[in-house]
């Protein structure tokens, strides 16, 4: 409700941190308030600058970021995959524009097991570079890669008399059978 007497001299209303204090015992003391009142305006600023993304004030400059790609080729064609990833991902934050980079990392992801993420990846090299023939190569394989694991899960979630079962089993043989020969007249490695 609005108070009269706690008009300003100026008609303003006036008001203190220190009038919330409660009656005498319920926990607020002047010293308690005083401090949040200093406290709050710094744990304020606090969460403010979290959210200054750091990756933007330490941005690679050119010669960096030439570093990196080599590190990334070499730890790639040795197979490092750890070494790889990591240079990749930086490359994926800096230089989003370049889709060999995202190829690259699909790759890396195919090669560590998730191929979900995979697929997200060569999703954004195509996105980048719609004729990247390799990456809609490896597309088009992780997705039949992943169709598979979801037909043997499929055939193990039904009985063996279930035609789901059966329809399964088909479909797991057919694409099994169209990777292989795909593997053998391919002859190149996609990477």
């Amino acid at each position: 409700m609005f108070d009269p007497g706690r008009l300003g001299a100026a008609g303003q209303f006036s008001w203190s941190p220190l009038q919330i204090i409660g009656p005498a015992g319920s926990g607020l003391t002047r010293t308690r308030v005083a401090r949040l009142c200093i406290l709050v305006p710094i744990l304020v600023f606090l969460a403010a600058c979290t959210q200054i993304n750091l990756k933007q004030l330490t941005r690679p400059d050119k010669k960096e970021l030439a570093a990196i790609r080599v590190v990334a080729d070499k730890a790639y064609t040795a197979e490092d995959w750890a070494i790889a990833e990591g240079a990749y991902r930086t490359l994926t934050e800096t230089v989003p524009r370049e889709a060999e980079n995202w190829f690259r990392l699909g790759n890396i992801f195919v090669l560590k097991g998730h191929p979900n993420e995979a697929i997200a990846l060569y999703r954004e090299a195509l996105v980048r570079d719609p004729r990247h023939s390799k990456a809609w190569q490896n597309l088009g394989l992780t997705q039949l890669r992943a169709a598979t694991n979801t037909f043997v899960e499929m055939q193990e979630s039904f009985d063996s008399s279930d035609p789901a079962h059966e329809l399964a089993r088909r479909m797991v043989n057919g694409i099994t059978r169209l990777l292989e020969n795909e593997q053998r007249s391919a002859g190149t490695d996609p990477r």
